[in-house]
């Protein structure tokens, strides 16, 4: 069962989070976050491109020696 989609077909993407938006973090160095209805999407530059691993919780992303909180 589908319940909803959005093609970004320029996007790698390493890591999700999620809570009242969904970020995804892709591999160029981007942040992609929508809403959850996939209706509203902002895209927010890293300071440099996903070079290693990122880690994900339910809120939060950590790469490197920062983190991402939602």
């Amino acid at each position: 069962m589908f319940l909803k989609d959005r093609k970004f077909t320029f996007a790698t993407f390493t890591g999700t989070i999620y809570g009242n938006f969904i970020y995804m973090i892709e591999k160029g160095g981007y942040v992609i976050a929508t809403d959850i209805d996939l209706i509203s999407t902002n895209v927010y530059k890293l300071p440099d491109e996903i070079e290693s691993n990122v880690f994900t919780t339910e809120d939060t992303l950590y790469y490197k020696k920062s983190f991402f909180l939602n």
